[in-house]
Protein backbone atom coordinates (compact mmCIF):
# COMPACT_ATOMS: atom_id res chain seq x y z
CA UNK A 1 0.00 0.00 0.00
CA UNK A 2 1.68 3.62 -0.96
CA UNK A 3 2.06 6.16 1.44
CA UNK A 4 -0.23 8.51 -0.35
CA UNK A 5 -3.41 7.44 -1.75
CA UNK A 6 -3.99 8.14 -5.43
CA UNK A 7 -6.85 7.19 -7.39
CA UNK A 8 -4.83 6.31 -10.35
CA UNK A 9 -3.45 3.63 -8.47
CA UNK A 10 -6.74 1.72 -9.09
CA UNK A 11 -6.86 -0.49 -12.06
CA UNK A 12 -10.09 -1.75 -11.80
CA UNK A 13 -12.66 0.00 -13.84
CA UNK A 14 -15.71 -0.66 -10.95
CA UNK A 15 -13.81 0.60 -8.14
CA UNK A 16 -12.64 3.51 -10.08
CA UNK A 17 -15.99 4.38 -10.44
CA UNK A 18 -16.82 3.72 -6.54
CA UNK A 19 -14.09 5.69 -5.52
CA UNK A 20 -15.36 8.43 -7.92
CA UNK A 21 -19.18 8.17 -6.40
CA UNK A 22 -17.19 8.58 -2.95
CA UNK A 23 -15.61 11.76 -3.94
CA UNK A 24 -18.55 13.46 -5.16
CA UNK A 25 -20.39 12.57 -1.97
CA UNK A 26 -18.06 14.00 0.15
CA UNK A 27 -18.56 16.97 -1.08
CA UNK A 28 -16.14 19.98 0.90
CA UNK A 29 -15.71 17.46 3.41
CA UNK A 30 -12.60 14.79 4.13
CA UNK A 31 -15.03 12.25 4.13
CA UNK A 32 -18.78 11.57 3.47
CA UNK A 33 -21.20 10.32 6.25
CA UNK A 34 -22.96 7.26 6.02
CA UNK A 35 -26.02 8.84 5.38
CA UNK A 36 -24.27 9.99 2.15
CA UNK A 37 -23.79 6.58 0.43
CA UNK A 38 -26.60 4.89 -0.95
CA UNK A 39 -26.22 1.05 -2.41
CA UNK A 40 -28.33 1.50 -4.83
CA UNK A 41 -26.28 3.80 -6.40
CA UNK A 42 -23.91 0.70 -7.17
CA UNK A 43 -26.08 -2.56 -7.62
CA UNK A 44 -22.92 -4.19 -10.10
CA UNK A 45 -20.94 -3.71 -6.99
CA UNK A 46 -23.30 -4.96 -3.74
CA UNK A 47 -21.95 -8.53 -3.65
CA UNK A 48 -18.52 -7.43 -3.77
CA UNK A 49 -18.77 -4.53 -0.74
CA UNK A 50 -18.88 -4.55 2.82
CA UNK A 51 -19.64 -2.10 5.41
CA UNK A 52 -17.44 -2.04 8.58
CA UNK A 53 -18.21 -0.11 11.66
CA UNK A 54 -15.50 0.88 14.02
CA UNK A 55 -15.92 1.23 18.13
CA UNK A 56 -13.46 2.55 19.98
CA UNK A 57 -12.24 2.15 23.72
CA UNK A 58 -10.41 -0.78 22.58
CA UNK A 59 -10.22 -0.19 18.95
CA UNK A 60 -12.79 -3.08 17.77
CA UNK A 61 -14.28 -3.60 14.12
CA UNK A 62 -17.47 -5.36 13.13
CA UNK A 63 -18.84 -6.26 9.78
CA UNK A 64 -21.95 -4.48 9.55
CA UNK A 65 -22.68 -5.50 6.34
CA UNK A 66 -21.07 -8.24 3.87
CA UNK A 67 -21.86 -9.05 0.67
CA UNK A 68 -22.42 -12.35 -0.74
CA UNK A 69 -19.65 -12.76 -3.15
CA UNK A 70 -17.20 -12.95 0.64
CA UNK A 71 -19.39 -15.59 1.54
CA UNK A 72 -19.82 -17.33 -1.72
CA UNK A 73 -15.82 -17.24 -1.87
CA UNK A 74 -14.83 -17.84 1.61
CA UNK A 75 -18.01 -19.97 3.15
CA UNK A 76 -18.26 -18.15 6.13
CA UNK A 77 -21.11 -15.59 6.39
CA UNK A 78 -19.45 -12.18 8.11
CA UNK A 79 -22.18 -10.19 8.33
CA UNK A 80 -22.70 -8.77 12.32
CA UNK A 81 -19.03 -10.93 12.60
CA UNK A 82 -16.07 -8.97 14.56
CA UNK A 83 -13.48 -8.95 12.66
CA UNK A 84 -11.36 -10.84 15.93
CA UNK A 85 -13.78 -13.35 14.97
CA UNK A 86 -13.08 -13.73 11.66
CA UNK A 87 -11.74 -18.02 11.93
CA UNK A 88 -8.21 -17.54 8.72
CA UNK A 89 -5.93 -15.74 11.84
CA UNK A 90 -3.09 -14.25 8.60
CA UNK A 91 -6.19 -12.62 7.08
CA UNK A 92 -7.63 -11.03 10.08
CA UNK A 93 -4.36 -9.74 10.80
CA UNK A 94 -4.55 -8.35 7.43
CA UNK A 95 -7.59 -6.82 7.69
CA UNK A 96 -6.90 -5.26 10.88
CA UNK A 97 -3.65 -3.64 10.08
CA UNK A 98 -5.71 -2.41 6.58
CA UNK A 99 -8.31 -1.02 9.05
CA UNK A 100 -6.08 0.54 11.09
CA UNK A 101 -4.42 2.21 8.13
CA UNK A 102 -7.64 3.51 6.92
CA UNK A 103 -8.74 4.69 9.91
CA UNK A 104 -5.51 6.48 11.11
CA UNK A 105 -4.83 8.07 7.29
CA UNK A 106 -8.69 9.26 7.00
CA UNK A 107 -8.25 8.33 3.51
CA UNK A 108 -8.81 5.97 0.92
CA UNK A 109 -6.26 3.00 0.40
CA UNK A 110 -6.47 0.68 -2.60
CA UNK A 111 -4.12 -2.53 -2.62
CA UNK A 112 -3.59 -5.96 -4.68
CA UNK A 113 -3.71 -8.75 -2.42
CA UNK A 114 -3.66 -12.83 -2.80
CA UNK A 115 -4.53 -15.02 -0.88
CA UNK A 116 -5.13 -19.34 -1.10
CA UNK A 117 -8.61 -20.74 -1.11
CA UNK A 118 -9.34 -24.30 -1.84
CA UNK A 119 -6.02 -25.12 -3.16
CA UNK A 120 -6.41 -22.40 -5.81
CA UNK A 121 -4.50 -18.31 -5.83
CA UNK A 122 -7.11 -15.90 -5.33
CA UNK A 123 -6.03 -11.94 -6.90
CA UNK A 124 -7.95 -9.53 -5.27
CA UNK A 125 -7.95 -5.63 -5.47
CA UNK A 126 -9.37 -4.41 -2.57
CA UNK A 127 -10.56 -0.58 -2.23
CA UNK A 128 -11.03 0.73 1.23
CA UNK A 129 -13.40 4.21 2.09
CA UNK A 130 -13.64 5.99 5.49
CA UNK A 131 -16.14 7.15 6.55
CA UNK A 132 -17.33 9.83 9.14
CA UNK A 133 -20.24 10.93 11.05
CA UNK A 134 -18.54 14.17 12.94
CA UNK A 135 -15.97 14.77 10.04
CA UNK A 136 -13.25 14.14 11.91
CA UNK A 137 -12.92 10.79 13.27
CA UNK A 138 -13.58 7.60 10.69
CA UNK A 139 -16.83 5.73 12.02
CA UNK A 140 -16.99 3.36 9.48
CA UNK A 141 -15.12 1.84 6.30
CA UNK A 142 -16.82 1.28 2.83
CA UNK A 143 -14.80 -1.69 1.52
CA UNK A 144 -15.13 -3.34 -1.82
CA UNK A 145 -13.27 -5.75 -4.00
CA UNK A 146 -12.63 -7.58 -7.34
CA UNK A 147 -11.21 -10.47 -8.93
CA UNK A 148 -8.11 -9.31 -10.74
Amino acid sequence: MAAVFDPADIGSHALRGLYDYWFARRGARTMPRRADIDPMDFPHLLSQVALVEILDDPRVYRWRVVGTWWRDRFGVEATGMWVDDWPFAAQRRAVRRAYDMVAARKAPIVSARETWLDGRRLSLEVLMMPLSENGLDVSMILVALVEI
